[in-house]
């Protein structure tokens, strides 16, 4: 064991990880490209968009080269990888060391016009802590070890994947991962990459300057595998408008539904506006967000963009007051500055977001919040927060990255502040809100080394501040 770890120090690297990383948790590792580094790309180049992850057909060009099995003619590809990993994190929030070892298998091909790949894994845990909660925030399985007696934890289910088929007008896709709207780096407020993955199904076409995407999503309630609110329904419906103004100006529209116990099928389609129809249903039932977005890029340089979301208001005055909890609403602003030269690109980049009380929540607990297995889709800290975002980063010839960043956040501790507080359902325009009152200010400066090779990849980061962490991994594919 001394030794296995001392190996996975020299070589390395991060999976999981909490609030202030840049791709967070399961199957995120340096073989799948990081929101930053696609960020950073529509800086320099000249296609801006923010919707993530992209789906495209650009790496069809890019056959895998290091696949242990991989076949190909000029309609089809078959690769297959196997991935294997070791994982090593001690965190304060948790209280808990954590050893996972990790096996699994990445497929991906296309035959036609179906694209497809596969990232399935099994991880088995050893966790210090006498009653260990899960680190990546998924479903967590404890059972009795037949060999030394003691106590192992397998995680299941943890897989992304996506099936995308495309039509002349059309991509159609279905899978499991999280989404990220907007054009904002950790506080997206509509979707955002911090979320649990969910199973989905989306529609994307594009008319001219105008991008509209619909999505469905397959929630659950409860944060547990044995929770009996999972086997109720909680359905998600979304659209994502995205128009450009221009090579270097994009305007986006989000908005979501959710809806408990109940089925809308006709929230799919596009042209139906969601923060209309949701009127149309039973108020006790579903819940909204409405978001704009706004993105302007300098090539070469970077890009400022900002963010509003609107969860619900009485009136424009009540907004516009901002004292009673009528008034949910969230926003974030950011700039991000990039520089390239042949073999070295850096960026820094820093954002400041802020989310009101009761955002998220809904009239009844465990209904209609804007949220999965008890996290947000949305902003990663939830109603009632505050935070200020800024990292420095640096790639080497796309093989080594180092970064630093660093994280200030506040999290009320009012009624108000967890997704399950219930919204009353009379006298909105009279009970009144605090924002992040008394709330203390966590903080974290965090330094990251890591190293992507062909078959090896590897990093470590270690947070300083109000809740320490190191995490380590290591991992190898072929």
């Amino acid at each position: 064991m001394k030794l296995l770890l001392l190996i996975t120090l020299l070589f390395s690297s991060v999976l999981a990880q909490e609030i202030n990383l840049d791709r967070p948790y399961s199957l995120k590792t340096p073989q799948s490209q990081s929101l930053l580094q696609a960020l950073h790309q529509q800086s320099a180049g000249d296609n801006l968009e923010s919707h993530f992850p992209r789906r495209n057909s650009l790496w069809r060009p890019n056959l895998p080269i290091n696949s242990m099995f991989s076949w190909h003619d000029d309609k089809s590809l078959l690769a297959i990888s196997p991935v294997q990993g070791y994982n090593f994190l001690g965190s304060e929030r948790l209280a808990d060391t954590v050893n996972a070892l990790e096996g699994g298998m990445v497929l991906r091909g296309y035959r036609d016009s179906v694209e497809f790949w596969l990232d399935a894994r099994i991880y088995n845990e050893d966790h210090r802590a006498s009653y260990p909660r899960s680190w990546d925030r998924e479903f967590l399985e404890i059972q009795d070890s037949a060999i030394n007696g003691a106590l192992s934890y397998t995680s299941y289910a943890r897989y992304r994947g996506n099936l995308s088929i495309h039509f002349d007008w059309a991509r159609l896709s279905m899978g499991r991962d999280a989404a990220h709207w907007g054009p904002a780096w950790k506080h997206a407020l509509v979707f955002n990459q911090n979320a649990i993955p969910f199973p989905q199904a989306s529609l994307e076409t594009q008319i001219g300057p105008l991008t509209v995407k619909t999505l469905y999503g397959d929630l659950n309630i409860g944060g547990h595998s044995m929770s009996n609110l999972n086997t109720r329904d909680r359905n998600l419906y979304a659209h994502r408008y995205e128009l450009k103004l221009g090579s270097n100006v994009l305007l986006g529209i989000s908005e979501a539904t959710i809806v408990d116990s109940i089925s809308a099928p006709i929230l799919f389609v596009p042209i139906v506006p969601l923060f209309m129809h949701k009127g149309q249903m039973s108020e006790d039932y579903n819940n909204g967000l409405l978001g704009l977005d706004l993105a302007f890029r300098l090539p070469g340089w970077g890009r400022i963009y900002g963010e509003f979301m609107l969860d619900d208001m009485e009136s424009p005055i009540s907004l516009w007051e901002n004292s009673t909890i009528e008034a949910k609403w969230g926003g974030t602003v950011g700039l991000h500055l990039i520089h390239d030269w042949d073999y070295l690109q850096l960026g820094w980049i820093s954002e400041y977001a802020r989310v009101e009380p009761y955002v998220y929540t809904h009239f009844k607990p465990n209904t209609a919040q804007v949220a999965h297995q008890g996290q947000p889709l949305g902003a990663p800290l939830g109603p009632n927060s505050q935070a200020i975002e800024t990292m420095f980063y640096g790639y080497w010839k796309e093989k080594i990255q180092i970064s630093l960043s660093s994280s200030w956040h506040w999290k009320g501790t009012d009624y108000g502040s967890a997704l399950n507080d219930t919204t009353p359902v009379y006298d909105h325009h009279s009970t009144p809100k605090y924002f992040i009152k008394d709330a203390p200010m966590q903080w974290a400066l965090s330094p990251r080394l890591a190293y992507i090779g062909t078959y090896l990849h590897g990093e470590a980061e270690i947070t300083f501040g109000t809740r320490r962490r190191f995490a380590t991994r290591i991992g190898l594919s072929w």
